[in-house]
């Protein structure tokens, strides 16, 4: 449905994004995530019309929006602080824009009543000032204010960024309930890989301009493709030249010439006294910390000289009083890297 080629985008003499393409099909959540400054709001303001690439296309159902006008997109914005008008209340907030289109008053009335159903506002939410209203209930406000207009496609510009971490997790649920709901394509940016891993049908990961990969949370997550989406997601623990030395005396082939790496959860702790089972392999460990976070604790063990971070559930954290224990772990968990940053293969 939305399709980027070869776009190019320079401010100055500064390169925002060097040669971007994408496409993104119609009624998914498909998130932009990358660090601050990697170019995925600049992606989205280029989508939506607000900055004009310096070279490429951009498609939406085929047709050619490169340089249209912004209104001519068929295109809803939220932005990050929701841009809502003070000085008017929730009702006069969402017609805005159809009252800037002169529509008869009975159709506006009409369709702001269904864009604050949609997102599940009351009629008396709707008589409250912008300033009455919470965190949560003022993005639903932006949502319908966006919906309203009956666009085919809605961009969020992290929307939850200024609200707590509570209300965040509780919200971004609730949004992409709503999408799910209107069916509507969604592009949402963000830099929260939490965020974006939980609420994404597919993600681009962004750095310095230029897409490292896309695919599932899944996907990305468990099969990253390059070292620095393997970095930027979650947890992941970097393997010693001695401790590859060590692994491949057990039969693994790991190049020294390569970057390896697991994830804390692919990592278990044993006891010496229990017997090893065929394929695994092992590395001598000390815990020297723990962190207790409810569901699950984070072992700090000491293996070979190298720190190594080991995610166990909290439930299990009695088996760990003993000092010295044995790493298990099979290769297959560990991802390795050239020194382009390029996924290869261990096997």
């Amino acid at each position: 449905m939305i399709t980027f080629e070869n776009i190019k985008v320079v401010y100055d003499e500064f390169v925002a994004i060097p040669d971007f393409n994408l496409e993104i099909h119609e009624g998914e959540f498909f998130s932009f995530l990358g660090p601050s400054g990697c170019g995925k709001s600049t992606a989205l303001r280029t989508l939506a019309g607000f900055i004009a690439p310096t070279s490429g296309s951009i498609r939406i159902d085929g047709k050619d929006v490169t340089y249209a006008h912004a209104s001519k997109r068929g295109i809803g914005m939220v932005f990050q602080n929701y841009a809502l008008f003070p000085s008017m209340n929730v009702r006069d907030n969402i017609e805005f824009g159809l009252k800037m289109q002169k529509l008869p008053k009975a159709e506006i009335s009409e369709r702001a009543l269904k864009a604050a159903r949609q997102v599940s506002l009351t009629d008396e939410q709707l008589g409250k000032q912008i300033s009455e209203l919470s965190g949560g209930q003022q993005q639903r406000v932006a949502i319908a204010r966006a919906l309203v207009m009956e666009p085919s496609i809605l961009l969020l510009d992290e929307p939850l960024s200024n609200l707590d971490a509570r209300l965040r997790k509780q919200l971004r649920v609730q949004l992409k309930e709503i999408q799910s709901e209107v069916g509507i394509t969604t592009v949402y940016v963000t830099h929260d890989q939490e965020e974006a891993l939980s609420m994404s049908d597919r993600i681009a990961v962004l750095n310095e301009g230029r897409i490292e990969q896309v695919g599932t949370p899944t996907e990305l997550y468990e099969q990253s493709e390059t070292e620095f989406v393997c970095n930027f997601l979650g947890e992941v623990n970097p393997l010693s030249d001695a401790q590859i030395h060590e692994l491949n005396n057990q039969g693994a082939r790991l190049s020294p010439e390569h970057s390896h790496y697991i994830r804390p959860e692919r990592l278990t702790v044993q006891s010496d006294s229990m017997p090893a089972a065929g394929g695994d392999l092992r590395l001598p460990a000390t815990i020297i910390g723990e962190s207790y976070l409810g569901d699950h604790t984070v072992l700090e063990v000491d293996a070979m000289d190298t720190s190594l971070r080991v995610n166990v559930p909290s439930r299990d954290r009695v088996a760990f009083n003993g000092r010295d224990h044995t790493l298990v772990l099979d290769d297959s968990a560990i991802s390795s890297y050239d020194a382009n940053g390029r996924r290869v293969a261990t096997r």
